[in-house]
């Protein structure tokens, strides 16, 4: 569904197609954006996990916006 991926506060899930590793997130950003930036910032945990364990990069994961949050103003 493509408003949940545009949603805002996601918290997100990366399995690895490999090994069934898994990843939980949480971003105040939208989650399509954070799970793309885990495919292409080499320091990210889950390139990190691609490319040195199973040497083919992030080709193999799996994501999912697990739910969306809405954020309360603290007065």
């Amino acid at each position: 569904n493509s408003s949940v991926l545009l949603s805002k506060n996601a918290i997100y899930k990366i399995e690895c197609g490999e090994c069934k590793a898994v990843y939980i997130g949480q971003t105040e950003r939208t989650g399509r954006s954070r799970i793309l930036e885990h495919t292409v910032q080499s320091e990210s945990y889950v390139n990190k996990h691609m490319s040195q364990l199973h040497k083919e990069g992030t080709s193999n994961i799996k994501w999912s916006i697990i739910a969306t949050m809405a954020l309360r103003s603290i007065c």
